[in-house]
């Protein structure tokens, strides 16, 4: 019985992650797609020069100019989604409850206090 209650609670915990999963990975390939188009209009006003990056940084003349534009918008996605992970940590209540931190109902249940252990 106790075996059943904790696996319902591991089950209700990762209700959901599949839902997130997906709208992480869209988040991802929506951030990807407008930094490209971004980077694109960057490369394409010359803002942004191959030349940087062939003399600059010693990448070889061989790399096109289009691998160089998705790396540049993988490092831009990288960068933004690591900005949103730091803004999520300063702004959310979730991210600012500390371990230990005594409050008045548990996060995690005691599925044990449920059975009366008077036969």
């Amino acid at each position: 019985m106790r075996i059943d209650m904790k696996r319902q609670a591991e089950v209700s915990k990762r209700r959901g992650l599949a839902n997130k999963t997906t709208l992480a990975v869209l988040a991802f390939v929506i951030g990807f797609a407008v930094t490209y188009l971004g980077t694109s209009y960057l490369f394409s006003a010359e803002i942004l020069n191959v030349n940087f990056f062939y003399k600059e940084l010693f990448i070889p003349d061989t790399v096109s100019e289009g691998i160089i534009r998705i790396a540049v918008a993988l490092l831009l996605v990288f960068f933004l989604q690591f900005l949103a992970i730091i803004v999520f940590a300063l702004a959310s209540p979730a991210a600012k409850v500390r371990p230990g931190t005594p409050t008045a109902l548990a996060q995690d249940p005691d599925y044990y206090e449920v059975y009366n252990y008077s036969d």
